[in-house]
């Protein structure tokens, strides 16, 4: 006897307060459903959203989608820039908000919040410069 088994995980989330979420997945309207493989692949339902259209479109409907591109899919580098654009934002709101409940004044916590954001992007040039000088000398030689 052959069995199948169907493993179904609906995520949800407010877009409000998952704002790196909704940005990389380009969430524009409500609500939004997408289908994702174990591949990564990514399908954006745009059907009607009675009962029968959502049931078939989970049951099998969503092979009869297109592929989201590799540039528009959630999982591909503008994807995870605007997620980690909008992370790092909200992160350092938090930061600054911490900092103001542990008594520092709003100049301080926006010093140390800029001083940090200086030294993150200090950091991601040195490593996309020593990336990039590995492989020109590489192709030099």
């Amino acid at each position: 006897m052959n069995c199948v088994f169907l493993f179904l995980l609906i995520r949800l989330f407010v877009a409000t307060e998952e704002r790196a979420l909704a940005a990389r997945f380009d969430v524009k309207a409500y609500p939004a459903i997408f289908h994702l493989t174990q591949s990564r692949e990514v399908r954006k339902y745009d059907g009607r959203r009675s009962l029968e259209d959502l049931r078939y479109f989970v049951d099998s409907g969503w092979r009869e989608q297109a592929k989201l591109p590799l540039w528009s899919s959630p999982f591909g580098p503008i994807g995870r820039a605007k997620g980690g654009a909008i992370w790092l934002g909200t992160s350092a709101f938090r930061l600054h908000a911490l900092l103001l409940e542990q008594g520092y004044s709003p100049a301080a916590a926006l010093f140390i919040c800029g001083g940090l954001g200086l030294v993150l992007i200090m950091l991601l040039v040195f490593l996309l410069a020593t990336c990039g000088g590995e492989s020109e000398h590489e192709h030099s030689g």
